[in-house]
């Protein structure tokens, strides 16, 4: 079986692995459609569907109320435009992903990527690409595979395999059913947000680099354009004022928190707060 410890991704073979076969036909709670797309689309690399991806990520967890940190695009010089966006709180590593809400939240967050790739190609949102994992073999045979992967390799550091992990963690024999559940949520918040996506993609394009240069986005850009476009944080609005992208140093935002809270009537008691810098 599939864990995750203090050290990573632990697994430990099962005495008999379970034929996929036999899981679906005694296991009510097996998907029962395919969820994977064994396709890998060259279109996806181009520069529309490479900026949803990021946004789609960005939208998603800032709907969780989580941190939105700098967007950052570069062109290589083969005019290939990669991107990413810092979110946080960073999960330092699977084995702190304990709360099963928090792990449900960041593996839609790491799907709602592709799913608004797809949907800027017009392609199936039901179905996540398996990057040519065994994901219709055994439980075991998917978990060792999972485990034998090259840390520092392309495909270890794709989402489908982090997803995959917190699925076998989480779900164990019912990973599949796990994973279509969070796939349906994140096609849903991405489809609930999907004109602010659209729109913000579109003013963002004009800013694209050329070869071999980068454009940074500041974090509190992204922000403001979420906001913008009417996507809203679950995250009460004191709390991103630290924790969200604002300006200022911790004592600054800590003083637009106080104000922000009581403006709400909640009162603030700290002792002896330094004057605020004129």
């Amino acid at each position: 079986m599939l864990s995750i410890g203090r050290s990573g991704l632990n697994y430990r073979k099962a005495k008999k692995p379970v034929p996929v076969a036999l899981l679906e036909q005694h296991n009510p709670m097996c998907c029962p459609q395919p969820i994977f797309d064994g396709f890998e689309y060259p279109e996806f690399n181009q520069d529309r569907p490479v900026l949803r991806h990021e946004l789609g990520h960005a939208v998603t967890w800032f709907r969780f109320g989580e941190g939105i940190g700098r967007l950052k695009c570069c062109r290589d010089s083969d005019e290939q435009l990669r991107a990413g966006v810092s979110l946080w709180p960073r999960t330092g590593g699977l084995e702190k992903l304990i709360s099963r809400e928090y792990a449900q939240q960041y593996a839609e967050r790491l799907l709602a990527g592709e799913l608004a790739a797809r949907r800027a190609r017009r392609k199936r949102t039901d179905q996540i690409c398996s990057k040519g994992l065994p994901v219709d073999s055994s439980i075991d045979c998917l978990a060792g595979t999972l485990q034998a992967l090259n840390p520092e390799s392309d495909l270890a550091k794709e989402d489908i395999v982090k997803v995959l992990k917190l699925a076998i963690n989480h779900a164990q024999l019912n990973w599949r059913a796990w994973m279509a559940e969070r796939l349906s949520c994140a096609d849903a918040v991405v489809g609930r947000n999907w004109a602010a996506i659209e729109r913000i993609a579109q003013r963002l394009e004009g800013k694209l680099p050329r070869a071999g240069k980068s454009y940074v986005w500041p974090g509190t850009d992204v922000i403001a354009e979420m906001r913008r476009d009417g996507v809203r944080s679950e995250k009460h609005p004191a709390i991103e004022i630290i924790f969200n992208g604002q300006s200022g140093g911790f004592l600054t935002r800590l003083r637009r928190f106080v104000r922000e809270m009581g403006r709400n009537g909640i009162v603030c008691r700290y002792v002896d707060l330094p004057e605020e810098d004129v």
